[in-house]
Order: structure tokens, then C-alpha cells, then sequence
């Protein structure tokens, strides 16, 4: 295991990864049309692959750590029910998505500090392809199988949970609120980006 640095694009927001491994983490691109419109919000479709799909390390959300520039981190939903979808307002990095009361974050690769590329993906298990199904172009087949891949995340959220690392500094510990007021996108801006 090791903790591998994170940061913004323009290098605002710091924070850094605990006890990353194989044995801590998934590594998933996932198609859903939710997470690239996410990403087209952002005006990101740089970290979007040839199948329009976004790469997301899943880790204990008490595992990110942020060092600095945490009033930059804004949030925003794709609908009143979505995922809380966290950025850096300073220059429109991802930095993660998440639901209050699971101890999760998928942490967006976008959000790793690039001078660590050779670290990170040494310390990542098997990349596994999800949702391809909604993919706009072609899906590469070098790929981990996607079933044993939910039962790993199952039993890691388990873990997770009975090790109370659920918590970290994007949401309240007592109200499970978010620490700002997550924008709320409009069906009509939502079906845009979709469309897009």
C-alpha cells in the first residue's frame, strides 16, 4: 500500500490517497451517460475516452485527504436524486463522485497528480470497463470481467463501513450534509449534455 498524491489541473486543490493498492481500490471506466455528461458540464471531454467513457479509482471516502485548496471544491448534481459530483472550481478539474451515506468515493483519474502516473497505476487492480453499453464510439476489450469486479465493491463497501472510513471533509460527520450546496442541474441542462 501507498498514498499517492492528488491535485488540480491548475494545481490549487491538493490532497492525497491513503493505503492505495489493489487490494484497497477498483479501477473502472465507466460509459454511463451520467458520468460523461459530467464531464461535458466541466468542459473536460479531454479525459473522456474513444467511447466516451471516464476512468474512476472507487476508495474508502476517509481515504482522501485534503491538504489544501478545499474552498475551491464545489459540488453539483445531475439531478436532485444524482450523485454528488465534486470539482475544483478553480480550473474545472473532477475530482469525485459520491452518496452520503456510503463510504465511497470514485476519485476521477483527472484528479491524479499526473507526475505520479507511473506510481498510481502500478498501485491499481485490473482495469474493468462498465456501462458500455451506453458508449458513443468503440469500447477496447482489454478488460478485467465486470461481475467479480460488484462483488469486490460489495465487500469492500462492507469493509469500508465496519472501519468508519465513510468520513472525510465533504460532508458533515453529523448530518451527513454536504459541506456546500450542491448546484442542481435542470432536466433541460441535463438532457443537453446527454445529447451532446
Amino acid at each position: 500500500m501507498t498514498d499517492l498524491p492528488l491535485r488540480c489541473r491548475c494545481g490549487h486543490v491538493h490532497a492525497h490517497a491513503l493505503d492505495v493498492s489493489p487490494s484497497t481500490t477498483n479501477y473502472v471506466v465507466c460509459y454511463c451517460h451520467d458520468c460523461r455528461a459530467y464531464l461535458r458540464w466541466l468542459g473536460r471531454n479531454d479525459l473522456l475516452d474513444a467511447g466516451g467513457g471516464t476512468q474512476i479509482v472507487q476508495m474508502a471516502r476517509g481515504r482522501v485527504v485534503f491538504d489544501q485548496g478545499l474552498d475551491a471544491v464545489q459540488c453539483m448534481r445531475l439531478s436532485d436524486k444524482g450523485l454528488f459530483r465534486w470539482y475544483a472550481s478553480c480550473c474545472r478539474t473532477p475530482v469525485g463522485n459520491s452518496i452520503p451515506v456510503v463510504p465511497f468515493l470514485g476519485v476521477s483519474t483527472g484528479f491524479f497528480d499526473p507526475d505520479a502516473a507511473e506510481r498510481w497505476t502500478r498501485e491499481l487492480p485490473p482495469l474493468v470497463r462498465v456501462q458500455s453499453r451506453s458508449a458513443c464510439g468503440p469500447v477496447r476489450s482489454d478488460t478485467a470481467p465486470a461481475f467479480p469486479m460488484f462483488l469486490r465493491i460489495t465487500r469492500l463497501l462492507l469493509g469500508w463501513a465496519i472501519r468508519g472510513l465513510g468520513g472525510n471533509t465533504l460532508f458533515d460527520a453529523k448530518t451527513r450534509k454536504p459541506r456546500v450546496e450542491p448546484r442542481v442541474l435542470t432536466r433541460a441542462e441535463r438532457d443537453a449534455l446527454r445529447a451532446s
